[in-house]
């Protein structure tokens, strides 16, 4: 009895010792991870991101789509666009791609808000073995009341609270995987789950080597128990180097409040006053555009094949450079393999200019007759129906554009 009175008052005084070293420990990760986070420089790269949905009665996911795009953190804000489009402004990856899941947040937001301010609570797991590293394990908590999560599902929106778990090196104390778990999700979204997996490795980014999370994994479930899912990878990092006047700088959370947004500016329309609304104009596809390859944000080149005119003069001439871009491509798990590719025409090298337009897709027609595929266009969508695997949009496709004004609010 003795000997067991002796072992408990021995475990209540190593107890608050335990405590205090979980304590630094954790407020050691949680300096490194923020001295990381703001030397962060700003960055851009090309990410990839393969849609997948699940029905409820379904096992198996199944490939929507697959999309590229360029993201930028650019003074602690996450900014995308097109590949290759050279800018980057204030706008929602939803305002991007036309409808599916989509989401931010994975490349600096979640980092920050967990590890910067102070709405998280830890409780320490213990240590584990992973295949590379041995690794902290934490737990974190994050009450609504204080959260910054925000989920979105149509026009239906609201903050969130959110739990979830991370895991720190043990040598480095570099955070290496964090998974976000939304929960007292708002009654008016149709949600029943959300969670968001990051895992993250050190890329070089000019001269030095930054914590990135190169992979990410993010899943939804709606109420009636279909899953959507996005899997994220980047590639193509390098350093934003850029003098513009963007300027979306959060501070961080326990030094300052956010400053308010900047209010909506109307975008000029993106067609010159030259050409009028309403011109069609035909182009021939300077490569075969590939279906199996396909991205939303993939870049689509052709020439123009004769003068567009309008009352006797000559607006676009023949020979002129028309790029489009691919916004949204849905691929049905039908017998005849449909495909639906939506293009829209956005820039056009006139001799001596290069301007932006919006065009939609009037009319297309293969070169190539085929008896087992067949091309449409149906609500300015094209739709592609063949018997066979390989499927493509042979090099000289004729697209006929029509010119249109476009103005949006962002």
């Amino acid at each position: 009895m003795i000997r067991r009175v002796n072992c408990l008052l021995l475990l209540a005084a190593l107890l608050p010792a335990a405590d205090t070293a979980h304590s630094i420990r954790i407020a050691r990760i949680r300096s490194h991870m923020a001295e990381t986070l703001r030397q962060m420089p700003n960055y851009t790269c090309t990410q990839t991101i393969e849609r997948t949905m699940r029905r409820a009665r379904s096992r198996r996911f199944e490939l929507i789509d697959t999309v590229r795009l360029g993201v930028a953190l650019v003074n602690g804000r996450e900014l995308f666009d097109w590949p290759g489009s050279g800018k980057f402004d204030d706008r929602e990856i939803g305002e991007l791609l036309a409808g599916g899941t989509s989401g931010n947040g994975n490349f600096a937001n979640h980092a920050r808000a967990i590890f910067l301010g102070d709405a998280a609570r830890f409780s320490y797991l213990g240590e584990q073995e992973t295949e590379e590293h041995r690794v902290f394990r934490y737990q974190f908590v994050v009450p609504r009341q204080v959260s910054g999560y925000r989920l979105k599902v149509g026009t239906a929106e609201g903050v969130a609270g959110y739990h979830g778990f991370f895991e720190a090196n043990t040598t480095t104390l570099d955070v290496m995987a964090l998974d976000v778990i939304a929960g007292e999700i708002p009654k008016d979204l149709p949600l029943r789950a959300a969670m968001t997996r990051m895992r993250y490795q050190r890329v070089p980014i000019g001269a030095h080597e930054f914590l990135l999370p190169h992979f990410s994994d993010m899943s939804l479930t709606d109420l009636g128990g279909n899953d959507s899912r996005n899997v994220v990878h980047l590639a193509g990092c390098r350093q934003y180097g850029t003098e513009s006047t963007i300027s979306f700088a959060d501070p961080p959370p326990e030094t300052a409040a956010p400053t308010p947004p900047p209010p909506p500016v109307a975008a000029a329309a993106p067609l010159t006053v030259g050409l009028p609304d309403g011109l069609y104009l035909e182009t021939a596809l300077n490569l075969p555009l590939k279906l199996a390859g396909v991205a939303v944000g993939d870049l689509v080149e052709g020439q123009v094949k004769s003068d567009a005119k309008h009352r006797g003069a000559v607006m676009v001439p023949k020979g002129s450079v028309a790029r489009s871009r691919i916004v949204a491509y849905r691929r049905y798990y039908d017998p005849q393999r449909t495909v639906a590719v939506t293009i829209l025409l956005n820039e056009l090298d006139l001799p001596g200019d290069r301007i932006a337009v919006h065009g939609t897709v009037a009319r297309i027609a293969s070169l190539e007759p085929s008896t087992t595929s067949r091309l449409s266009v149906d609500n300015e969508k094209i739709v592609f129906v063949s018997s066979q695997r390989r499927s493509e949009f042979p090099r000289g496709t004729r697209v006929t554009w029509q010119l249109k004004r476009k103005t949006e609010t962002r």
